[in-house]
């Protein structure tokens, strides 16, 4: 199969998976605190995957404790400050505005591209990075300018705009620097430098910061969630497309995941389809293709 329709095949399902995340993130509140959330996430994933490929961990020890730095980077990037900052976002700032600062991760990508690793690019890609913008904007504030403008930063906005900019670094890092582990095995350690990274700041939010934990079945349901489809779903596959094809377009993943949101609330919440959502679709899609011209 060529690797390129592969990517793309994958295009369509990753958003899916990353928008289960922003689906738990809103049903979880009240019920896990944020952090420790995010560490039993991403310590269940380490976990798992180093239950599964328990044979390859020990024939590769070797290699992990060579790159212990730069899995402990990409850990605290991809899994640490994309990890707690989104769920605590959440208490502070509207799903609006969480889409908006979010959507602008593929134009950033880009520019860290540009200047960090003097990548070239078309001024197609260019223009169609710009529409898929514009066209999730458009979506995201439905149709209404007027929104845009009113939007204001509050706390939960600026965790927002750290954890989209650990993960523009963290994408760029997951392509450029070299690592001789398998793609999943190098998941799973970083999954667990995640989880180190939470660790300190769990034992504060459970000692000091008032939170209490409550086991339920809604938190292991949300955990099971979070693990299996949010996690490992979404991670193995943006990796995967981040292999294939380059951090910049892979991030046009991102563009996609609030049409998802919008369409599951149309099949599960009965909510309508707009004119503003037609109008985003018709930037959104050319945009993608436009993005993904190289040749």
């Amino acid at each position: 199969m060529n690797s390129t329709y592969f990517a793309y095949g994958l295009m369509v399902i990753s958003p899916a998976m990353f928008c289960s995340n922003m689906i738990m993130a809103r049903a979880m509140v009240g019920i896990l605190p944020p952090i420790t959330m995010a560490f039993l996430r991403w310590g269940l994933v380490a976990l798992f995957i180093g239950i599964l490929l328990w044979p390859r961990l020990k024939a590769h020890f070797g290699t992990i404790a060579s790159e212990w730095r730069s899995l402990m980077f990409l850990g605290g990037l991809g899994m640490g400050l994309c990890g707690a900052p989104v769920y605590i976002a959440g208490a502070y700032t509207s799903a609006t505005n969480i889409g908006l600062i979010y959507s602008t991760s593929p134009l950033l990508i880009l520019l860290m591209s540009v200047i960090a690793l003097q990548q070239k690019l078309k001024v197609s890609q260019l223009i169609g990075l710009l529409m898929g913008l514009c066209g999730v904007v458009l979506v995201l504030v439905r149709g209404n300018l007027d929104t845009l403008l009113q939007v204001e930063l509050n706390r939960g906005d600026l965790w927002i705009c750290l954890s989209t900019a650990a993960f523009s670094v963290y994408s760029l890092g997951l392509r450029y620097l070299p690592t001789k582990l398998p793609a999943l095995l190098r998941l799973g350690v970083m999954a667990g430098a995640g989880a180190l990274w939470h660790l300190p700041f769990v034992i504060l939010e459970l000692t000091s910061w008032g939170a209490v934990l409550q086991p339920s079945w809604a938190a292991a349901e949300g955990v099971v969630i979070l693990v299996f489809i949010a996690s490992l779903g979404a991670y193995a596959t943006y990796g995967k497309i981040v292999d294939l094809v380059g951090a910049p377009r892979a991030s046009l993943v991102l563009y996609i995941v609030p049409l998802y949101a919008a369409g599951f609330a149309l099949i599960l919440l009965g909510e309508a389809v707009h004119s503003y959502h037609i109008m985003g679709i018709a930037l959104i899609l050319p945009g993608l293709w436009l993005a993904n011209q190289t040749g």
